[in-house]
């Protein structure tokens, strides 16, 4: 079902029609994941996001085993400009992936948010985007702790610069370094939703709708 219009996101710019081809992924729609799917459940009805854009919001418990082949899902090739949206509630401090999108080693993060376990009151987030044999984590910021609340997270990465929003507002924005070729999937590798694969775990305790622009 079709993600909420960015015009909701409030300072997020309506992405031109040359950055993204018009073309939108809804990961949890794609994915599928039901009631029936071990360490799934759907998420609480007061997320804020309104009934009809709840159909799709989920809840994962640790024990949780989201996974598909990333080309069902995603393109071959990552466009250069893109915006990672997600309506999210953290039921932890422990953190862990979001999402992550890993190589045929199941150790290469070629693409993929993780929430550092809480500190201080603080949060750390990092935006892998590998574009080499090895991870590479090109973007770190630092929020405040929302555990236990619902927020909007949103990622826009537009030539060198990725810019991180909570909730509509501008939380920071960080140069980044990467190769001027595409970032490119290895034909086998996996998107993993709430957990950083077999070999990383990192599993997110987390209600989450998550989509891709």
């Amino acid at each position: 079902m079709p993600p909420p219009p960015m015009k909701e996101l409030g300072p997020v710019p309506p992405p031109p029609t040359s950055w993204f081809d018009c073309h939108e992924i809804d990961l949890l729609y794609e994915v599928h994941p039901t009631d029936s799917t071990p360490g799934v459940r759907k998420a609480d009805s007061d997320s804020g996001i309104g009934k009809k854009n709840n159909r799709n919001a989920i809840s994962l418990a640790p024990n949780s085993q989201i996974r598909i082949p990333h080309r069902l899902v995603l393109p071959e090739q990552m466009p250069r400009h893109f915006i990672f949206v997600s309506r999210l509630k953290s039921e932890s401090p422990l953190g862990g992936y979001l999402f992550a999108v890993l190589d045929s080693s199941d150790t290469v993060v070629q693409l993929g948010v993780y929430m550092h376990p809480v500190d201080d009151f603080k949060q750390n987030i990092s935006v892998y985007y590998s574009d080499t044999r090895r991870n590479k984590q090109i973007a770190d910021f630092v929020t405040d702790d929302f555990t236990g609340s619902w927020i909007w997270l949103s990622l826009k990465l537009h030539g060198d610069d990725m810019t991180l929003y909570i909730n509509c507002k501008v939380v920071s924005t960080v140069r980044v370094t990467r190769s001027n070729d595409p970032l490119s999937f290895d034909m086998v590798s996996t998107v993993f939703i709430g957990q950083g694969g077999p070999v990383l775990n990192g599993h997110f305790v987390v209600s989450t709708l998550l989509k891709y622009l």
